[in-house]
């Protein structure tokens, strides 16, 4: 194993450690090999390997550099909680226009995950836009989806995962034959919404 010793940059003139190098980096090593003059180290470095404090050798790196990668503990989890609410933020899911937003999101990506299934197993060329081709729009999908909300179903619990729903097509589209247009498979009429395990027994 080489042993590593404390040496100075033959270009910005700042200790590091090193196994035999000239340079403390690669930086440094370009400025030096086309001839510029030192004007500090490129990298911005400080003396003494990357944050050494030279009298202690003892690290002098942040609080945050210490501690990345590790898991925060309840105490400071809760204490982030107390600052945020504190700080008078609104969450996502109490401010109107941030959770109109989401659920416009989820209806887009629904509307083109019904076109592009049925263009993946039933062989449907698309021709026109989205909401074009299915005939309703974001909104209309969503004042459908939500009439037919059953106990304890919103928004916030859509999606994969236990206690989670999703849109179900009441006639499968693996019953459809090849060809058949989204709009018909993908109508407001055979689209509900299904609780995963319903979902997931359905088949």
């Amino acid at each position: 194993m080489p042993v590593v010793l404390n040496r100075i940059c033959d270009y910005c003139k700042l200790q590091y450690v090193g196994y035999g190098k000239k340079f403390c980096s690669h930086a440094c090593k370009g400025k030096a090999k086309i001839g510029q003059p030192n004007r500090g180290c490129p990298k911005g470095k400080i003396p003494w390997n990357k944050g050494m404090n030279k009298a202690t050798n003892q690290s002098v790196a942040s609080a945050s550099q210490k501690n990345r990668g590790k898991k925060r503990t309840k105490e400071q989890c809760s204490r982030i909680s107390e600052g945020t609410k504190n700080s008078g933020q609104v969450p996502w899911n109490k401010n109107p226009d941030q959770f109109e937003q989401m659920i416009k999101v989820k209806t887009i990506k629904m509307m083109r995950g019904f076109v592009g299934r049925c263009m993946s197993r039933l062989g449907t060329k698309k021709e026109s836009r989205t909401i074009e081709e299915l005939g309703y729009s974001p909104n209309d999908l969503r004042m459908h989806l939500e009439r037919m909300f059953k106990p304890d179903m919103s928004w916030e619990n859509h999606g994969l995962g236990k206690e989670k729903w999703h849109v179900d097509h009441v006639k499968r589209i693996a019953d459809f034959p090849l060809g058949t247009p989204a709009s018909v498979v993908n109508s407001l009429t055979n689209l509900q919404p299904l609780w995963q395990h319903e979902n997931l027994k359905k088949g």
